[in-house]
């Protein structure tokens, strides 16, 4: 009787452990702050986002942020060489679409393609620092020992993060990966999501 209830046990756990194990695909992006972003590569030649999304540029991130100047609004992207560029936004469908703009925790992205292979798109906050301290902004910078840019570092908490390696931490103290939102290229429009 005892052997029966210890593989019903088992069976069981094995049970749930597949049930929780194929919800993970789905816990792969946040849905811990909304995230909609789209940009019109095409509407901007020779742009740093188009150029840093493009699947020929492996190893490459962008950090992305919004902003408006009067009437105006504005994207700027930034390379880890230092490079930067504000996009002015002046199509009509990119004026419509970006009053819809929510760019994760506190208005940051870094979107690349992991020398691996794949489009990854990341909140630009310490998600570490974000747990414990959610309405504070932790911006994370790009590391002076980073290779073409893969790293990113808190300078709260001192974490680094492999933007090639999903986002894991690095360097540091062990804790959360970057938060990751869906994100999809076809040449012309980048659209990163939740």
């Amino acid at each position: 009787m005892g052997k029966n209830i210890s593989r019903g046990i088992v069976c069981a756990l094995v049970a749930l452990l597949s049930v929780v194990s194929s919800c993970n695909v789905e816990d792969e992006y946040s849905t811990d702050y909304l995230c909609h972003f789209v940009f019109y590569s095409q509407y901007h030649a020779g742009n740093i986002i188009g150029g840093s999304v493009n699947e020929a540029s492996m190893g490459q991130f962008v950090k992305i942020s919004t902003t408006v100047s009067g009437n105006i609004s504005y994207i700027t992207a930034e390379l880890a060489s230092g490079q930067s560029e504000k996009i002015a936004i002046t199509s009509e469908i990119e004026t419509r679409v970006f009053s819809t703009y929510e760019l994760g925790a506190h208005n940051a992205l870094i979107v690349g393609n992991s020398i691996y292979g794949g489009l990854y798109a990341y909140d630009g906050q310490c998600p570490n620092c974000l747990a414990s301290y959610s309405t504070t902004k932790f911006p994370l910078s790009w590391t002076k020992d980073s290779m073409v840019g893969q790293w990113v570092k808190c300078s709260k908490c001192g974490r680094s993060y492999d933007l090639n390696n999903s986002g894991v931490v690095a360097d540091g103290d062990g804790g959360l990966s970057l938060l990751r939102y869906r994100a999809h290229f076809d040449g012309n429009v980048l659209n990163v999501n939740n």
